[in-house]
């Protein structure tokens, strides 16, 4: 009995719950009561008592009563703990009135020595403060002095900075020549360095004494704007002759480039880059400008630049004869500017022959100088003047302006196209020229945003060039599509293009002009793909309007409606109709001819459809593609409009199709007339065999498939090219309607059959007294004969289907998946007994 497990009554026996002992405790919920624990009631948890969340806890697991019942209970006791706290504390609140008695007189005896305490202090403080004042004015009154002093100082530095400036510029000297006269080659740079960084110290000190109002500057400035006129127009003097200068020997060159290095440095100094610029437009720039570009100058022969050598000109004006007294070298050297710079293919090209010069003179004369003042560029955000810009105010707005005012009348003439083309790809050529000469993005973005490129640009009529273009590819297109027949072109010209037709290879020819290098222009790119995807609706538009009509020529609609008929169970005569007087061999050829033209209009269209589109995505790939520019818009992916255009036009082929499987469906049929005189034949035959070969008739069925794809025929064919693309569909599908044909024949001459068979049978019935009627032979071997009749004709009709889906399976057919070709051979292999000519003709009906 101690061994049991006691019961739990809230989880029930253990024997009612199957358990041997308890392995755990269901404890059910209950409710607390109230105390300062709670989570509602303790202020360190619920700084803010709520009054519905309180009540929505308790209501859970007790009524409004319960619960108001336990608040009196929680309320009683919070009243017996004020209680007891107040009487724990009354002992002390009561003491402590009485501890404070006579503290008040203590501290009024504390305030007498504070106040005496205070007015000395305050006496301190006012002495301290006197004695900081003064100290203060008399700092303020030297930091006066010292600043008059240092103001003194600065106006002595000035009067004698400007006195030395002008003992140094030499101004009583009338002319800057003169006052470098004095100086020697070597000294004139340093000498102008010199005056230059003391004239940058005279304008600081200036600028310094000028903030403090001094009128003693104002007195000065006559003199100090007489000393930078000095200095400029010796710096201007110097700079032009360095400029010019033409160095004798390499120290010379050396020497040059040293001195035009600090001219150009002391032009930076004082910010007088314009001035600089302007020396060298109006001494190097301007003078060849004016003797190369001219209003005649892309007719008149060009001089060739002299090259800079550092040997000076022959000084006698005697010939020499030429003397070479080393092997010959390749007349480009290192210094070459064709090894250097991009130069313009001047054959034919007069004016990339002057831009040539031009490029070459700026590369010769200025390279040098586009250097130096690239190297004295410091970044772009800590310059506020800019610094030089040589490749664009200099060199591309002097040139520039001549290329227009005396170039422009024959340059920007739109009124011959490639003329015009070539000028403006020559231009932009040669503006691509020098944008390789800059040496940074500044000096680019500088060349390109200067007004001459803008005006440059506004010159050349590209809608007009467009217009011209449009109406020249446009014309030439209309004339070709205008012959609804397709023409054929010669055999050399499609072999170079692949394209058969006339008309489809102007569309080729009229879109890949658009993209050649003789028309096509990058600002007009979107124009041209605009007029490229028009060019594909007209070729559209004109196959729509060559296509076939619907309805098939009478001949074939004829033949077309007999098939329907014979499939539909229509009645076939039994014996040939007797021919009547008529027109039908020259009908027949002029059927035929009328056939041949419409196989060979569908056959070359379908060709050069399949082959155009082709060319079209190859030069999207290698052209078109290349040429557009990206678009910014996802979404738009040009390669697909393309895609769609050319499907647009690819559509029509079934329409050009269905005449060529209706005519060569209905050729193949006519092969098959021998069919009905199978019977006749074997019957007639003498003597009578087991045939074991196909009839000569069925190489025939196909023939006109073979020939028109040339499959297995010597020579070119029609349908040579669409064999691979279209080939074996199309000879299924004139397989499916042969066979329908073909099983149309079998079930004719079946009927016939078994109609002669029931005839034969009823006259063989009929006796009388004295024999057998309508012949002298017995009727078991009539019989006989005429079983081995029927299955002569049935073997040869196995033969020959088996013999026609093998030539069709030579073309590519999968006969054995055509159910139609399977009832054929069921047909074809029944025997009149078998009973199954009318099910297998259902199903060659479906």
């Amino acid at each position: 009995m101690d061994d049991l497990p006691a019961l739990d009554p809230t989880v029930g026996s253990p024997v009612a719950n199957g358990v041997a002992s308890p392995t755990s405790d269901h404890v059910l919920p209950s409710l607390s009561p109230l105390s300062h624990a709670n989570s509602f009631l303790n202020p360190d948890i619920s700084p803010e008592f709520d009054v519905e969340s309180f009540l929505l806890s308790r209501a859970a697991h007790a009524s409004l009563a319960e619960i108001r019942s336990e608040m009196r209970d929680y309320l009683a006791d919070l009243k017996t703990e004020l209680v007891q706290l107040i009487n724990d504390d009354y002992g002390s609140f009561i003491s402590l009135s009485t501890d404070l008695r006579g503290e008040g007189t203590r501290l009024d005896r504390l305030k007498f020595p504070l106040v005496g305490i205070e007015g000395e202090i305050n006496k301190s403080r006012q002495g301290l403060q006197a004695i900081q004042d003064q100290v203060q004015r008399t700092l303020e009154r030297r930091a006066a002095l010292r600043e008059d002093k240092a103001l003194l100082h600065l106006l002595l530095t000035l009067s004698e900075s400007v006195s030395r400036l002008e003992s140094l510029l030499l101004i009583s000297k009338p002319s800057p020549e003169a006052r470098l006269e004095d100086r020697s080659q070597t000294s004139k740079s340093k000498y102008l360095a010199r005056v230059t960084s003391e004239y940058t110290q005279l304008l600081y000190q200036a600028d310094k004494a000028r903030a403090k109002e001094c009128v003693f500057v104002n007195e000065l400035q006559p003199r100090i704007d007489r000393i930078k006129s000095t200095l400029t127009s010796d710096l201007d003097a110097f700079f032009s002759r360095v400029l010019v200068a033409t160095p004798s020997s390499q120290l010379d060159k050396i020497r040059n480039h040293a001195e035009l290095n600090e001219c150009l440095k002391i032009y930076d100094a004082l910010s007088l880059q314009s001035e600089a610029e302007e020396i060298i437009r109006r001494e190097v720039v301007r003078p060849f400008t004016k003797r190369t570009i001219f209003s005649s100058a892309l007719t008149s022969p060009l001089s060739p630049t002299a090259p800079k050598t550092p040997f000076g000109a022959s000084k006698t004006g005697f010939p020499q004869t030429p003397f070479t007294p080393y092997p010959t070298f390749p007349t480009s050297t290192p210094n070459d500017p064709s090894n250097l710079v991009p130069l313009l293919d001047e054959t034919a090209n007069p004016l990339a022959a002057l831009f040539n010069v031009i490029i070459r003179f700026v590369y010769r004369d200025l390279n040098e100088v586009i250097k130096l003042t690239e190297h004295l560029r410091p970044k772009i955000e800590q310059r506020v003047d800019g610094g030089y810009q040589i490749l664009a105010h200099v060199v591309w707005e002097e040139i520039g302006r001549a290329v227009l005012d005396d170039l422009g009348p024959t340059m920007f003439a739109v009124g011959k196209p490639d003329e015009f083309r070539q000028n403006y790809v020559t231009a932009h050529s040669f503006i691509a020229a020098l944008e390789s000469m800059a040496l940074s993005q500044s000096s680019l973005e500088a060349l390109r945003s200067h007004p001459i490129s803008q005006t440059f640009e506004k010159r050349w009529q590209l809608p007009v060039y467009f217009q011209l273009r449009w109406k020249e590819i446009a014309v030439t297109l209309d004339d070709a599509l205008s012959n609804a027949a397709p023409v054929l072109r010669s055999t050399e010209s499609a072999k170079k293009s692949e394209l058969l037709t006339l008309q489809i290879s102007a569309v080729y020819q009229a879109i890949e002009r658009c993209w050649s290098e003789d028309v096509f222009i990058y600002e007009l790119s979107w124009r041209f793909w605009r007029f490229s995807l028009q060019i594909v609706a007209r070729f559209k538009t004109w196959l729509g309007n060559v296509t076939p009509p619907p309805d098939p020529s009478s001949k074939v609609a004829a033949a077309i409606q007999n098939e329907k008929n014979l499939a539909g169970g229509a009645p076939v005569a039994s014996r040939a109709v007797t021919p009547q007087l008529s027109n039908s061999s020259t009908d027949g050829q002029s059927a035929s001819s009328t056939d041949d033209a419409i196989l060979r209009k569908c056959a070359l269209i379908i060709a050069d459809m399949t082959v155009l589109s082709e060319k079209l995505r190859v030069l999207w790939d290698q052209q078109i593609s290349i040429l557009l520019p990206d678009v910014e818009d996802d979404d738009i992916r040009l390669k697909d409009i393309l895609e769609q255009s050319i499907n647009s036009y690819t559509s029509l082929i079934p329409n050009f199709t269905s005449p060529i499987l209706a005519i060569l469906s209905r050729r193949s049929s006519d092969a098959l007339q021998p069919v009905r005189h199978i019977p006749s034949h074997f019957r007639a035959m003498s003597p009578k065999k087991i045939p074991t070969r196909p009839s000569e008739y069925v190489l025939d069925v196909l023939k006109p498939v073979r020939v028109f794809f040339g499959v297995g025929v010597a020579g070119s064919a029609l349908g040579q090219s669409l064999w691979e693309p279209y080939g074996v569909e199309w000879a299924t599908e004139i397989f499916l309607a042969v066979v329908i044909r073909f099983t149309n024949h079998l079930v004719a001459v079946k009927k016939a059959e078994e109609s002669l068979r029931r005839l034969k049978m009823g006259k063989k019935s009929t006796f009388s007294l004295f024999g057998v009627v309508g012949g002298g032979s017995t009727p078991s071997s009539a019989a006989s004969e005429e079983g081995r009749d029927e299955e002569r004709i049935r073997t040869q009709l196995i033969l020959d289907v088996d013999a026609f889906g093998k030539d069709a399976q030579s073309l590519g057919v999968e006969v054995e998946k055509i159910e139609a070709y399977m009832a054929l051979k069921t047909i074809a292999a029944a025997k009149p007994e078998d009973g199954e000519l009318h099910s297998q003709q259902s199903v060659c009906r479906d």
